[in-house]
């Protein structure tokens, strides 16, 4: 499990709005996997922050 993941589990349990965006970009262990268990609990947008409109749209969700 990653950092990332680590994060999201925790703020997940605790009752946080968790959003998670992720391109699941193999070379840098992108993998849904990571996820489970908390799937309903959180959030989850396929892409890269690096796109200003998605972004924006992430910030305003």
């Amino acid at each position: 499990m990653k950092i990332a993941s680590n994060l999201a589990y925790r703020l997940a349990r605790f009752g946080a709005h968790v959003l998670i965006v992720d391109s699941l970009a193999p070379s840098f262990g992108g993998n849904r996997f990571n996820l489970n268990g908390i799937e309903d609990a959180v959030q989850f947008v396929i892409g890269n922050l690096r796109d200003p409109a998605l972004a924006a749209e992430a910030i305003w969700r």
